[in-house]
């Protein structure tokens, strides 16, 4: 194929079969540009592609990023085709040498990577300390340090699947003291607070100033708005949704299950159309269960995922807010709490405390 402003590409092969040093990256930089272009299988181009970035000498400049760069798309391919195993390989490499990148960005972004795929597989505990090593690198980019919240969020939650309640608890606690202390009145913090409660629960500690705190938010939200809004209260929403019914997912034998913690876009495609997908399975299950409000607040923590992935691929469904009211109807303070955290979402702080109050009573 012809590349505008590069040399043909077997031109290219020619010139990297004389010196592999000199044009392997930029051969690289050319396929991978042709993956983009093409509606081929864009394995043939990535594999060649890591071949000849990898046949340089490390430390070629512009070496490791084109090879993260490759090997991210060689991985999507691959779990697109089903090609698990190969993928995760892939992703472990890709990890592995993400931890040698000098520049911030793409080091944490290989490395948060390979932690999702070994979330994937159940590996929690490894997947947790590497979100660690994902947020120290994202900590010393002078412009994107205060983004290390998303690296910490996934570490709690993978903390949690581990077993490992109270150090969840406290990785989360620190995540809410930031946010607090850098935008302590906008809906992510009702958000956090309300996920906080969760695993202060679970830790075996009292979740009451949490809980209060949250509601003290959100009445003043309803009188004065957000003083400074944010722009991804629903990812945050839906991202904590997931993680608030994330033992019940795990305690259904549901397996491999997504990354949690993460946003739905960062899972793997497979699993992210196998989450929405289940949902209908699930509602049948409920409709036939005796106690089905387990089944309900996973129905509805599922649509939440799902109506914030719609909203970002322009794919209209159906919204989920039925599927709050069912869960709510199955009974249980949860799914009030639940409900009232989607009601924020919306902006409907009147809604969201009379759930609140209802479920703290």
């Amino acid at each position: 194929m012809l590349l505008r402003g590069q040399p043909p590409m077997a031109a290219f092969r020619i010139m990297v079969e004389a010196d592999p040093q000199q044009y392997g990256v930029p051969m690289a930089r050319a396929l991978l540009t042709d993956v983009w272009r093409s509606g081929l299988d864009s394995t043939v181009f990535t594999e060649e592609g890591i071949a000849v970035a990898s046949a340089t000498a490390p430390g070629t400049p512009g070496r490791t990023e084109i090879l993260l760069k490759l090997y991210a798309s060689h991985q999507h391919a691959l779990f697109e085709q089903g090609r698990r195993a190969e993928g995760m390989a892939a992703r472990a490499v890709a990890g592995e040498l993400a931890r040698t990148a000098t520049q911030h960005v793409p080091r944490r972004n290989g490395l948060a990577q390979w932690a999702r795929g070994l979330a994937e597989q159940g590996r929690h505990a490894e997947a947790a300390e590497l979100c660690v090593e994902a947020s120290a690198a994202i900590r010393l980019d002078p412009v994107l340090s205060g983004h290390a919240m998303w690296d910490e969020i996934p570490r709690a939650a993978q903390l949690a699947a581990a077993g490992r309640p109270q150090e969840a608890a406290d990785v989360f606690g620190a995540v809410v003291s930031d946010r607090r202390a850098t935008f302590p009145h906008n809906r992510d913090l009702v958000h956090l607070l309300l996920q906080q409660a969760r695993f202060l629960a679970t830790a075996g500690e009292d979740p009451g100033e949490a809980h209060q705190e949250a509601v003290d938010l959100v009445r003043h939200l309803a009188a004065d708005g957000e003083t400074h809004p944010s722009t991804l209260h629903r990812e945050m929403w839906a991202i904590l949704a997931a993680v608030s019914v994330a033992g019940d997912e795990m305690a259904a034998g549901v397996d491999p299950l997504p990354a949690f913690g993460w946003e739905i876009s960062e899972w793997t495609p497979d699993l992210r159309r196998a989450y929405c997908a289940g949902i209908d399975d699930l509602i049948a299950a409920a409709s036939r269960a005796s106690r089905p409000a387990v089944l309900r607040r996973r129905i509805a923590a599922r649509c939440a995922v799902r109506e914030t992935w719609f909203r970002k691929t322009h794919d209209p469904r159906t919204p989920c807010a039925p599927a709050f009211d069912d869960s709510v109807a199955a009974g249980g303070p949860e799914a009030l709490i639940d409900r009232a955290a989607f009601a924020v979402v919306r902006g409907r702080y009147d809604d969201a405390l009379d759930d609140l109050t209802a479920a703290l009573r």
